[in-house]
C-alpha cells in the first residue's frame, strides 16, 4: 500500500485518542501505561507469527540457487515453520546492532514522555488546544531533521513554521484568559510535541536498517517499561478500574496506536520525518469536531482563531515540504 494512503488512514485513527482519553476515569499516567502495554501485547502475535525475517544484507538469496555441500542446509517442513515464528523472532532481534538497539530504547523513552505529558494535558485544557499544540512537532522535527538527518527545508517552509508559532501564541493567550489550569495544560501539550519529535527523528534514522515489526516491538516495550517506572515514582495507581476503562485502554491500543502510530512507523522509511509529522495536522480538526457532540466543547473565539492560524501554517508547511521532497532525488 502506498505511504500516501497509509498516512491519512493512520491520522484518522489517531484522531480518536483525545476522545477515548477524556472518556476514561483513570489517571493520565495509568492511561498511558496501559495504552502502551496493551499495544505491545497485541503486537506480539504479529511479530511471532508474521512473515519470516529477511536474510541479512550480506547474504545472497537462495531462490533459484543451490547451496554448496559444505554450506548450511535450507530448512524444510516443520523447521521452516519454526523459522517463521520463534526462529524468525530470534533472527530479527539477534541481528540488531547495539547502537540501533540503544536508539530504539531512546525512542521508546521519548514516546513514553510524549504520552505522559500529552494525555495529562487532555484533562487540563480543551481538546482543540491540546491536539493543536501537540501537533507542533514539525517545528522541532524541522530543526532536528536539519541537524541530525541533513534534511534541508526551503525558506517558504520556515516562513510557514513561523505562522504556526504565531497561531500557537494566540491560542495560548486565549487559554490563559480562561484560566491558568488551561495554560498549564497547553504547556504539557507543547512538551508532548517536543518528545514526539524526538521519537519520530530517531524512527527515521533506525527504520532505514530495521523492519517495522522489530522497531515497533522494541520501542513499544521500552515505552511501557519507562511508563511503569514513572508510575512507581509518582505512586500512580494501576488498579482497580471499571470495565469501561479497560475497554478504552484496549481501544487506544488497537485503533489509535497499532492502526495509528504503527502505520506511521511503517511510513517513516519511505517519506521524510517532517512530512509524516505535519500530515497529522488533520488530528486537531477531527478531534475538535468530535469533542462537540461528545462533550459539548466549543473553543473560545480567540482560541479558535489561534488554532486556525496554526493549522493553516502547518497545512502550507506540509505542502512546501512535499514539493521539496518531489524535487529531491
Amino acid at each position: 500500500m502506498s505511504p500516501r494512503v497509509v498516512v491519512p488512514i493512520a491520522v484518522l485513527f489517531i484522531s480518536f485518542s483525545a476522545i477515548f482519553i477524556r472518556l476514561s476515569t483513570a489517571p493520565p499516567l495509568a492511561i498511558a501505561t496501559y495504552r502502551m502495554a496493551f499495544s505491545t501485547l497485541f503486537l506480539l502475535p504479529l511479530f511471532l507469527f508474521g512473515a519470516p525475517a529477511p536474510a541479512p544484507a550480506d547474504e545472497e538469496p537462495t531462490v533459484g540457487k543451490e547451496r554448496s555441500p559444505a554450506g548450511p542446509r535450507r530448512p524444510t517442513g516443520a523447521a521452516k515453520q519454526r523459522h517463521g515464528s520463534l526462529g524468525g523472532v530470534f533472527a530479527s532481534l539477534s541481528g540488531i546492532r547495539r547502537d540501533d538497539l540503544l536508539l530504539c530504547i531512546a525512542s521508546g523513552a521519548f514516546l513514553a514522555l510524549h504520552f505522559a505529558t500529552w494525555i495529562a494535558s487532555v484533562d487540563m485544557t480543551s481538546i482543540a488546544s491540546s491536539t493543536v499544540l501537540v501537533n507542533l512537532q514539525p517545528i522541532f522535527v524541522l530543526a532536528a531533521g536539519a541537524l541530525v538527518l541533513g534534511e534541508k527545508s526551503s525558506r517558504a517552509s520556515v516562513l510557514f513554521v513561523g505562522i504556526t508559532i504565531v497561531g500557537c501564541a494566540v491560542l495560548s493567550f486565549g487559554d490563559a484568559r480562561v484560566g491558568t489550569h488551561h495554560l498549564f495544560g497547553d504547556g504539557l501539550a507543547f512538551l508532548g510535541a517536543v518528545f514526539v519529535a524526538g521519537y519520530m527523528i530517531i524512527g527515521r534514522l533506525v527504520r532505514q536498517r530495521l523492519t517495522a515489526r522489530a522497531y515497533t516491538l522494541i520501542v513499544y516495550s521500552a515505552s511501557t517499561v519507562g511508563l511503569l517506572v514513572l508510575d512507581l515514582i509518582t505512586g500512580t495507581p494501576l488498579w482497580p478500574f471499571p470495565l469501561t476503562d479497560w475497554l478504552l485502554f484496549a481501544a487506544l491500543a488497537v485503533f489509535c496506536t497499532l492502526l495509528g502510530h504503527s502505520l506511521l512507523n511503517w511510513a517513516l522509511k519511505y517519506v521524510k520525518a517532517s512530512v509524516v509529522a505535519t500530515s497529522v495536522l488533520g488530528e486537531p480538526v477531527i478531534a475538535s469536531l468530535l469533542a462537540v457532540p461528545f462533550f459539548g466543547e466549543i473553543p473560545s473565539p480567540l482560541g479558535a482563531t489561534g488554532a486556525i492560524i496554526t493549522i493553516v501554517g502547518l497545512y502550507f508547511f506540509v505542502r512546501s515540504e512535499r514539493a521539496d521532497a518531489r524535487q529531491t532525488p
